[in-house]
């Protein structure tokens, strides 16, 4: 016959039961957390942490200027003296020696006269081209206000114009190019490395080429002159790219000086 079980020894055994499984869930709880410490531990070493949120910024058109597209001039070469300045190791200036009196000043030479320009001369030439004289010219431009949100003194993020449209009445008719970004700064603008720090604002100005103003009066079916438009500008902050429209404004004639 099978051996019995007594029933005096089933508490023994339940009891057994009950130890055994507390013993594996403890031991399971214990592995997960020291996995779970070891994953931290490789997330901490290998740098993962988590991304900084993107900066937000504020940005807005305050004004354009059309009128026309300007060479840019020349960048001074560097350690070039300026203008007006000695060249180094250049003998500093030394006044004349006095000269002798003539014997007899009435037997001196008058001294050369400029010639005689006839005071309507320049009116022999069409505007612009007397001898000596050039037109000014009007560089069209844009001005911004670009401020981003932020403690002071955290890291500068770039700044960037990725495009910028021509609108009429909400229609893009033509495609400019900006160039050469300036910043206010000490009462004047000055060239700016597109960098600004979360905290700050600034006033940015770019400078615009012109559209293909044929294409535009075909488009909008009139003369570009009295016409009003608006530009759509891409603006990228930190890899963040935003778009801003501007305030209305014509297309003006160049400012010509007749002489």
């Amino acid at each position: 016959m099978p051996p019995t079980l007594r029933l005096s020894s089933l508490p023994l055994l339940c009891l057994a039961l009950v130890s055994a499984c507390a013993a594996t869930e403890r031991d399971a709880k214990t592995g997960d957390a020291d996995k779970s410490e070891v994953e931290t531990a490789a997330k901490a070493e290998a740098g993962d942490e988590e991304p900084p949120p993107p900066v937000s910024a504020k940005i807005a058109i305050s004004s354009v200027q059309m009128i026309q597209d300007c060479p840019d001039p020349p960048a001074p070469s560097p350690g070039a003296p300026s203008p007006g300045a000695p060249s180094p190791g250049a003998p500093s200036p030394q006044a004349p020696a006095p000269t002798e009196p003539l014997a007899d000043e009435s037997m001196a030479k008058p001294a050369a006269m400029p010639p005689r320009v006839d005071e309507g001369s320049g009116a022999r030439f069409a505007p612009g081209d007397a001898p000596g004289f050039v037109q000014p010219c009007d560089q069209s431009n844009m001005q911004l206000t670009i401020e981003i949100a932020g403690a002071s003194g955290q890291t500068a993020v770039p700044v960037a114009v990725k495009a910028v449209r021509l609108l009429s009445k909400g229609r893009q008719v033509g495609e400019l190019k900006s160039r050469k970004p300036s910043a206010w700064s000490e009462e004047r603008y000055q060239p700016w490395d597109e960098q600004l720090s979360p905290g700050e604002a600034l006033k940015a100005s770019y400078k615009l080429g012109l559209p293909d103003w044929t294409a535009v009066e075909q488009a909008i079916g009139e003369s570009s002159f009295g016409h009003m438009f608006t530009i759509e500008v891409d603006v990228e902050v930190d890899g963040r790219v935003e778009t801003v429209v501007s305030p209305e404004f014509p297309r003006e004639e160049p400012h010509v000086i007749v002489t």
